[in-house]
């Protein structure tokens, strides 16, 4: 997996099933260690959660909102992935491919794709635990983690990946509806059909 891992640029505008994007989700955002009962169990707060990435302090500050453009079985639009439940909200209807690569700053080459995703980082939850400057730092590497567990999830599932940090980062989240203070915009991935060529015809 770790081998057929690329950034694709070349997409064949064919969908996927909605059980793939499901396990994709699931096995990059999702609870899959279940609870943390090891805490519990030594009189410990519960004041995180488990997931298949390292993360700070257990606080996953990752918030994933998923750019649905070709899954069968379920409408295009702008959802928010809940991992406490592993279900999807839905926030808007419509086919906003050709807006999302406007906002990713027209890089064309992300047509075809079936679904990104934008990831997140509710700053709020790092400055409630860690109260210091160092703390964005920690923040880009958590960020970093949960992009590459995304990727090697998608590679796994077999279809090939792109991932960019360039996106219009003020009209970007006033489009998730986010307020770029408490929560940020920080990454956008994607996966679907595709050639596997690092760069477009």
């Amino acid at each position: 997996v770790i081998k057929a891992r690329k950034t694709s640029r070349d997409f064949y505008d064919k969908p996927i099933s909605i059980q793939r994007l499901s396990d994709i989700l699931f096995g990059s955002f999702g609870l899959i260690h279940g609870e943390w009962n090891e805490l519990e169990s030594s009189g410990l707060k519960i004041a995180g959660v488990r997931k298949a990435t390292p993360a700070s302090g257990g606080l996953h500050v990752e918030e994933a909102y998923i750019t649905v453009f070709r899954v069968e079985g379920l409408p295009s639009g702008i959802y928010y992935y809940r991992p406490q439940d592993h279900k999807l909200n839905l926030l808007k209807l419509g086919d906003f491919e050709e807006e999302i690569i406007a906002l990713n700053n027209n890089q064309f080459f992300q047509r075809g794709m079936a679904f990104g995703v934008y990831l997140t980082a509710r700053l709020d939850k790092y400055s409630w635990k860690y109260q210091h400057s160092r703390t964005y730092r920690v923040m880009l590497l958590d960020m970093g983690h949960v992009s590459q567990t995304f990727i090697l999830t998608a590679t796994a599932a077999g279809f090939n990946t792109w991932i960019t940090g360039v996106f219009k980062d003020t009209e970007t989240e006033s489009f998730l509806g986010i307020d770029g203070y408490q929560e940020s915009v920080m990454l956008y991935v994607g996966a679907g059909h595709g050639s596997g060529a690092a760069f477009p015809p």
